[in-house]
């Protein structure tokens, strides 16, 4: 599992954290023999066969993944100058006790698909054609982040030799019996791996391995995990987290022809040392099993050679760099339900004519392909939505082309609200539109224009 942060919103700024698991295959151990309904131990020998079978068949499916940040600062009570003498143990009973409610801040909103392969989760945007072979930090870049949820917390708990298993109780629960147990995995025995980005370039020995616990549930009338809990042991100070906790809740997916069990949701809570919180809920939709003729494809493997014709090579030409052109959005973007990794699509508004020439290069009404780069929702120190995006590719006439642009900032007056300290940097592709509201929800409109600068398109990509 990876779980990984860094974010400025608002004016205060979260440190980048990363969590990995890593995966194993679950191998099939000798069937167990057939356990009554009460039967504990027989009951989970059963269960940890059942999720063997399960994690085997893991790379025939994918799931789109929604993921809902929130970003807690510090309470009014918790101030900076009460930080030093906070220990991690104070914070975290103090959230239990409700005696400190950290205050929402912002919040921001992610969609990816996410694939199960050699032992590993894989990560895209959503709608992608292929799965990226960066690592889900690399690919989000800001925010807490974290792997282990689609299937390989169930390879580091239920087939690893060195976690402990004790059976607590019988409870009920939506009308039904379960059987709870707890667990350990040590710290010499786990996968499990923390990393907190502060920006200082610590690389590789940034991260940290740490022992965990929880607890699940199980069904003993179908034999099938229920729900199922994650606890690390108290991280260390060079990971600025005292602690992160994850929930995971489990269904029957119908795909195809089969019932499979995989996860609903998963909550990830993250307490910091410096008394700030995140938590992270994922939802998973729209699993789908890969078809015999479908493929594993990775972001930096070649493109196919034959996949156009010489026409639509040859009208494949870069345009030049700095032509202004305006953009006027296809379909509105609901800021209640829209995410970073959404398509977006806008029409030229304008014909984009050769420097000096009335030569046409883009005709009116072209289109122009990207996705949602950011969609956060800052709170403070005022309330405004922040919306990035990024256009990579031009259809004129049905022939795809590059495209690579950057907001025009002479003509952009909505840049002029006043984000300057959480956002220091402009971004490397696309551009980042700030809207000021007092609502909770904002959509923007359909022919929304902005206007842009043709860019050189990035070494790789010509």
């Amino acid at each position: 599992m990876q779980f990984q942060s860094g974010r400025k919103m608002a004016t205060a700024r979260i440190p980048v954290w990363a969590i990995v698991l890593g995966a194993w295959v679950l191998s099939a151990q000798n069937a167990p023999k057939p356990a009554s309904a009460r039967d504990p131990d027989g009951t989970l020998a059963q269960v940890r066969e059942k999720l063997a079978t399960l994690v085997r068949r893991l790379p025939r499916y994918t799931c789109v993944q929604t993921v809902d940040r929130q970003y807690f600062g510090l309470s009014h009570r918790m101030n900076a100058q009460s930080l030093p003498a906070a220990s991690c143990d104070r914070i975290i009973e103090n959230r239990k006790n409700g005696s400190d409610t950290p205050k929402l801040e912002a919040t921001d909103r992610l969609r990816l698909e996410v694939a199960v392969s050699n032992g590993h989760e894989i990560y895209s945007w959503a709608n992608s054609s292929e799965f990226d072979s960066r690592q889900i930090h690399q690919i989000v870049g800001e925010g807490a982040t974290s792997t282990g949820e689609f299937g390989t917390f169930l390879s580091d708990i239920f087939d690893n030799p060195g976690t402990k298993f004790s059976y607590e109780r019988e409870a009920s629960a939506g009308g039904r019996a379960l059987l709870e147990f707890s667990y350990r995995v040590p710290v010499q025995a786990s996968h499990y791996r923390v990393r907190a980005d502060l920006g200082l370039g610590q690389g590789a020995d940034s991260w940290h391995t740490t022992g965990y616990e929880g607890s699940f549930s199980i069904d003993p009338e179908s034999m099938e995990l229920v729900r199922l809990t994650i606890q690390t042991d108290r991280l260390p100070p060079t990971t600025e987290i005292c602690q992160a906790t994850t929930a995971l809740e489990y269904q029957r997916v119908r795909i195809g022809a089969e019932d499979v069990l995989l996860p609903r949701s998963s909550q990830l809570h993250i307490v910091s040392r410096n008394a700030r919180e995140t938590i992270n809920v994922t939802t998973f939709s729209g699993c789908r099993q890969y078809g015999a003729e479908s493929t594993l494809r990775f972001g930096d493997e070649p493109a196919d050679a034959n996949s156009g014709g010489k026409d639509a090579a040859a009208a494949r030409v870069p345009l030049p760099a700095w032509l202004p052109i305006t953009l006027a959005l296809v379909a509105p973007i609901d800021t209640g339900a829209a995410a970073a990794g959404d398509l977006v699509t806008a029409r030229v508004a304008q014909a984009v004519r050769a420097p000096n020439s009335k030569t046409i290069l883009v005709p009116a009404g072209a289109t122009v392909l990207g996705r949602i780069t950011t969609m956060e929702h800052h709170l403070t120190p005022k309330n405004y939505f922040l919306i990035g995006m990024a256009f990579d590719t031009l259809e004129v006439n049905g022939v795809a082309s590059p495209f690579h642009a950057l907001l025009d900032v002479k003509h952009e007056s909505v840049l002029q609200i006043e984000v300057s300290e959480s956002r220091p940097e402009p971004p490397k592709t696309g551009a980042l539109f700030p809207f000021s509201t007092k609502q909770d929800r904002l959509v923007v409109p359909v022919g929304y224009k902005t206007m842009w600068v043709t860019g050189r398109l990035p070494d790789a990509k010509r």
